[in-house]
């Protein structure tokens, strides 16, 4: 016996006939990047589909950009898909997986070797600490790898025994891409840490955009995020997220509200980071 693949839910038709598609082939697996299955959870919605009841999906394989926890929570309770989250990149697929534990990502180390450094010293860090991920390939003979810098920020944690019964070491969730680093206020930030306040705030979207520019030699900070339908006093929203970014970024931030659907949407990779600086 083997199982139907259809590539990207047939390509890049439109979200409305991949939604339907899925449903009428009764796919019981989707893999995509999580900004993507987060547009089409809510579209199904939307089109008065119910994931849960209404499909065959139970299982969603996501990799290419982060996702936050309380927002994965979410939806896996809204649809009953349970979301996992796997790693890899061009050169080579299929780096690390998360098990059913949910606590990190196991590293295949029978066949990568893998290490974290810093984003300034180019040192190795300690498990723990948040760098750069660098691996070495161990079987590969085409096109070995020799410690490739990924771009890709995230740690490594601590090697204690796994319940699940693997012995693999794990790394923790991708945070974003070296080039995503916003350094501002003496301070950086990532699109990863800016991912895990909006999405644990009840009243708000979940979609944001991260604009940094300069008003002559200082740099501004401003955050752009939907906020639902419902809520009835803004002020005290931008006062609420303003002071939880602080609390937990140590950073200063403008922030403007703006309704559910208005800021742009791609089938790809979200863009979350506006540089206006360097367009002007």
């Amino acid at each position: 016996m083997g199982c139907k693949i259809v590539p990207s839910i047939a390509g890049r038709m439109n979200l409305d006939e991949q939604i339907k598609l899925a449903k009428l082939i009764k796919s019981t697996v989707v893999f995509a990047i999580p900004s993507y299955m987060l547009r089409f959870v809510r579209r199904a919605r939307e089109l008065g589909i119910n994931l849960r009841n209404d499909t065959a999906l139970r299982l969603a394989i996501l990799g290419g950009e982060p996702l936050a926890a309380p927002l994965k929570k979410k939806l896996e309770e809204e649809t009953g898909i349970d979301f996992y989250d796997v790693y890899g990149f061009a050169e080579v697929m299929g780096v690390a997986g998360e098990c059913t534990q949910r606590d990190g990502l196991h590293i295949w180390a029978d066949l990568y070797l893998p290490e974290v450094i810093d984003l300034d010293t180019l040192q190795p860090l300690e498990s723990g600490v948040e760098g750069e991920l660098v691996i070495t390939t161990l079987t590969k003979e085409a096109m070995p790898l020799i410690r490739y810098r990924t771009g890709d920020i995230t740690k490594l944690l601590a090697s204690e025994p796994c319940p699940c019964g693997r012995t693999h070491p794990k790394m923790g969730t991708v945070k974003g891409r070296v080039y995503d680093v916003i350094r501002i206020q003496g301070l950086k930030l990532l699109p990863g840490d800016v991912d895990d306040i909006m999405t644990s705030i009840p009243e708000l979207g979940g979609e944001y955009r991260i604009i940094v520019d300069k008003k002559g030699e200082m740099d501004t900070l401003k955050i752009e995020v939907e906020y639902r339908e419902g809520t009835l006093n803004s002020t005290a929203l931008k006062e609420k997220v303003k002071a939880i970014f602080k609390q937990r970024t140590s950073l200063r931030c403008e922030v403007k509200l703006v309704p559910l659907g208005s800021l742009p949407r791609t089938q790809f990779k979200a863009q979350r980071i506006i540089r206006a600086y360097e367009k002007a």
